[in-house]
C-alpha cells in the first residue's frame, strides 16, 4: 500500500512538472508576452516585473520567440496597470479584447488606438485614466466592463460606433457599474451609424453631458441609459426607434425639449420621470403602452396628449406634474392600470382642471381622475360604453356631468366624495350602476 501512494504522489508530481512547463512568457523589444500552453499560437500582453511601460508603445500584430511566430490577441489583466509614464498606446488588428484593469491609473496616458477588432473591454480597464481626452469604441465590440473608463476626468468625448454591446453589468450587490462615471469633464457622445442600440447604464449620472448625437440605425435605448444626465437640454431621438427602456432619460433635470419619433411603441417605466424642465412632449400616435411613472414629477408640463393606440398606462404615469392643466384623452380602450405601486395616474396634478375624452374613447378606465379636486370640467363623448371603479372620484371641484347615452355601465365608486357635483345626467341607456356610485355627493 505505501509503494502505491508513493507511486502515486510521484506520478502526481510529474503531472504538475508537466503542465507547469506548457505556460511560460518571454520579452521581446521590451514588451513582455504570456502564452497558456507551449502548443498555442496565441499570446498576451502581460506584466513586466524588470520595469513599467513607458513612453508612446504600439503592440506588433505577431511576434517571433525562439523561430516561432505568435499572434497577439489580448492585453493581459493589470499588463499595464499603474504605469504613469505610459503616454500612448497603439493596439493591433489582431487583439480581441482588454484585460481587467488593463492601463488602470495610467495617469500619464493621452491618446489610445483601440483597434476595430477588439470585441470586450475588462472591468477597470481604464480607471483612472485621467490624461484621455477621447476615445472611440469599435464597431466590433460587444461587451464593455463596468466601470472601465471611470475615473477619467479629462474625457471630454466618447465617439461609440459599437452596434452591439451587451447591457452594461451591475455588481453583486445590485449596484449599477457605469464605465464612464465620475467623467466629470464628458460633454459630448456621438453614437456611430450602425449602433443599434444603446445599452442600460452607458451614461448614467454623466451630469456633464451636454450634446448628445443619436444615429440614425437606433432603434431602443436601454433602462437607465441616461439616468441622472441633468446637463442635457435638447435630446432629438431617430425616427428608426421603437422603445424607450425604463428610466432612460429620468432625473434629467436640464431637459426642456425632447422629439419622440413616430415610431416609437413603448415608453418605458419612468422613463422622463422628474424631468422637471420639460415643457412639452407629443406621445406619437403608434405608441401602445406607457409604463407606470414614465412622467412623473414633470412639473414644466402644462399640456398632454394621449394617442388613440394605447392600450396599457402604468400607475402613477402623470403623478406630481403640478403644473400639468389639461389632458386630452383618446386613448379609446386603455385596460385598467397596472397597479405596480398603486399609485394614481394624476396624484397630485393639483392645477389639473380640464379632463377631454376623444371622439372614439370607448372605456374610461379605473382611477382614472382619482383624487383630482381641482377637476371642474369633464367631456364624455358619445363612444363612451363604461366608466370604470373610483374613475372620479374624491373630484370635489365636478359641479356638472352629463353621461351620454351610449353608456351602459357606471363603475363602483365612479362619482363618490364629488362633493360639488349639482347635477349628473344618466341616460336609459344605462343598465348598471355599481355600489356607492355616488356615495357623498354632498
Amino acid at each position: 500500500m505505501r509503494k502505491q501512494i508513493i507511486k502515486f504522489l510521484f506520478l502526481l508530481l510529474a503531472f504538475g512538472y508537466a503542465m507547469e512547463a506548457k505556460s511560460g512568457e518571454f520579452t521581446v523589444d521590451g514588451i513582455r508576452y504570456y502564452y497558456t500552453n507551449e502548443d498555442d499560437d496565441e499570446v498576451s500582453v502581460t506584466y513586466s516585473s524588470s520595469g513599467k511601460y513607458s513612453g508612446n508603445t504600439v503592440i506588433p500584430s505577431t511576434v517571433t520567440y525562439n523561430g516561432k511566430q505568435y499572434t497577439v490577441t489580448k492585453i493581459g489583466t493589470g499588463a499595464f496597470r499603474n504605469c504613469t509614464g505610459l503616454t500612448a498606446v497603439t493596439l493591433p488588428n489582431a487583439m480581441t479584447s482588454i484585460g481587467r484593469n488593463a492601463f488602470r491609473d495610467c495617469t500619464g496616458l493621452t491618446t489610445v488606438t483601440i483597434s476595430n477588432s477588439v470585441t470586450s473591454i475588462g472591468s477597470y480597464a481604464f480607471y483612472g485614466c485621467t490624461g484621455l481626452t477621447e476615445v472611440t469604441i469599435p464597431n466590433a465590440m460587444t461587451d464593455i466592463g463596468g466601470w472601465a473608463f471611470t475615473y477619467c476626468t479629462g474625457l471630454q468625448t466618447v465617439i461609440w460606433n459599437a452596434h452591439n454591446v451587451q447591457d452594461i453589468p451591475l455588481s453583486k450587490s445590485g449596484t449599477p457599474m457605469p464605465p464612464f462615471l465620475y467623467c466629470k469633464n464628458l460633454t459630448d457622445f456621438v453614437f456611430g451609424d450602425e449602433v443599434e442600440h444603446i445599452p442600460a447604464y452607458l451614461c448614467y449620472n454623466l451630469t456633464s453631458l451636454k450634446n448628445l448625437v443619436i444615429g440614425n440605425s437606433v432603434t431602443n435605448i436601454r433602462s437607465h441609459a441616461f439616468k441622472g444626465c441633468t446637463g442635457l437640454t435638447a435630446v432629438t431621438l431617430p425616427n428608426a426607434m421603437t422603445d424607450i427602456g425604463g428610466w432612460a432619460f429620468a432625473y434629467c433635470t436640464g431637459l426642456t425639449e425632447v422629439t419622440i419619433p413616430n415610431a416609437v411603441t413603448y415608453i418605458g417605466s419612468g422613463a422622463f420621470s422628474g424631468c422637471t424642465g420639460l415643457t412639452e412632449v407629443t406621445i406619437p400616435n403608434a405608441v401602445t403602452e406607457i409604463g407606470f411613472s414614465a412622467f412623473s414629477g414633470c412639473t414644466g408640463l402644462t399640456e398632454v396628449t394621449i394617442p388613440n393606440a394605447v392600450t396599457h398606462i402604468g400607475d402613477g404615469v402623470f403623478a406630481y406634474c403640478t403644473g400639468l392643466k389639461k389632458v386630452i384623452w383618446n386613448a379609446r380602450n386603455v385596460q385598467n392600470f397596472l397597479h405596480n405601486y398603486s399609485t394614481y395616474p394624476f396624484l397630485s396634478c393639483k392645477q389639473l382642471t380640464d379632463f377631454v375624452f376623444g371622439e372614439e374613447v370607448e372605456h374610461i378606465p379605473d382611477y382614472l381622475c382619482y383624487q383630482l379636486t381641482s377637476l371642474n370640467t369633464i367631456v364624455i363623448p358619445n363612444s363612451v360604453t363604461s366608466i370604470g371603479t373610483n374613475a372620479f372620484s374624491f373630484c370635489s371641484g365636478l359641479k356638472t356631468v352629463t353621461i351620454p347615452n351610449s353608456v351602459t355601465s357606471i363603475g363602483t365608486n365612479a362619482f363618490s366624495f364629488c362633493s360639488g357635483l349639482k347635477t349628473v345626467t344618466i341616460p336609459n341607456s344605462v343598465t348598471n350602476i355599481g355600489s356607492s356610485a355616488f356615495e357623498d355627493c354632498t
